[in-house]
């Protein structure tokens, strides 16, 4: 009867050992696995990091679409203001050379615009010309 009082008893505190070995298998697996400083600064920096390329790539934009909606709209007004005055050039005496003048015109007006579109297209971060290093602390 002793031994079996004995070992109720020892069941009993049995189960609290075994929530204590079950909580400090907990804490210590916390302790190990979770994040440190470095972990969390350099998820931090990340998202740092891809705010300012966000950030960057929104300004590109504003500026590729300010220069397809200013300038570009400009000069093909004048490409077409240029069309339209080839094309009423009916003057016999002057109308060679005149025609031959607004035609380069044109021409300049569309090698400009094929530039433009083109630079439109080569925008890069200027932080890049430093190279990716200095970009990214940038």
């Amino acid at each position: 009867l002793l031994l079996s009082a004995g070992g109720l008893l020892a069941l009993y505190l049995l189960a609290w050992v075994m929530i204590g070995i079950g909580r400090a298998h907990v804490w210590l697996a916390e302790a190990l696995l979770a994040p440190n400083d470095r972990d969390r600064r350099v998820g931090e920096l990340e998202r740092a990091r891809a705010d300012v390329v966000d950030d960057s790539a929104a300004t590109l934009r504003r500026v590729e679409r300010d220069l397809h909606d200013g300038t570009q709209a400009r000069l093909i007004a004048v490409a077409m203001t240029l069309a339209r005055a080839e094309e009423q050039l009916a003057d016999p005496d002057k109308a060679d050379r005149a025609r031959r003048l607004v035609s380069d015109a044109l021409a300049n007006t569309k090698d400009t615009l094929t530039e433009l579109r083109d630079l439109v297209r080569g925008i890069r971060p200027p932080a890049l010309d430093l190279g990716l290093v200095p970009a990214v602390q940038t």
